[in-house]
């Protein structure tokens, strides 16, 4: 049976994000929602290169994809899957809220889940730049999970 509502989680290895994850795939039993466990891979396009440096930084590229599954996002998937969870996942390079705008638009997302970032006394009060940016343009509800 195809899940009723799409769920997409920003994660970036940090522990906030961990628990963004684990709040949406709680929310995403709860209501046979499929999760999609996304990482943005911070890269703008718009870098001068020789031949021999695009080149490269293709292959770069796909390596930095294959890092981010097996560092981060095959990790938190075999952490959560269990049951009827429907899981899928996806690493890809650009800047980081335009990117998790233009996947949750791929993907029908119904909402997004992130952490919010901060350390120490003063940084815990403020968002970080994703979870403020996302806050501005997120087409779908978001969640911001402290």
């Amino acid at each position: 049976m195809p899940a009723s509502q799409i769920f997409l989680v920003a994660l970036d290895g940090s522990d906030v994000s961990e628990r963004a994850a684990e709040f949406a795939a709680s929310r995403a039993r709860q209501l046979e929602a499929k999760l999609i466990l996304v990482h943005v891979i911070d890269w703008s396009g718009f870098e001068h290169l020789t031949l021999e440096e695009a080149a490269e930084r293709h292959i770069q590229k796909e390596r930095e994809i294959k890092a981010a599954e097996a560092q981060i996002l095959e990790p938190m998937k075999a952490r959560l899957s269990s049951g009827d969870l429907l899981l899928d996942i996806e690493a890809r390079h650009g800047h980081p809220v335009e990117t998790l705008v233009e996947l949750a638009e791929e993907h029908g997302a119904h909402e997004v889940f992130v952490g919010r970032r901060g350390v120490g006394k003063l940084k815990a009060l403020l968002l970080g730049s994703t979870s403020a940016g996302l806050a501005q343009v997120c087409p779908v509800p978001l969640t911001i999970v402290p």
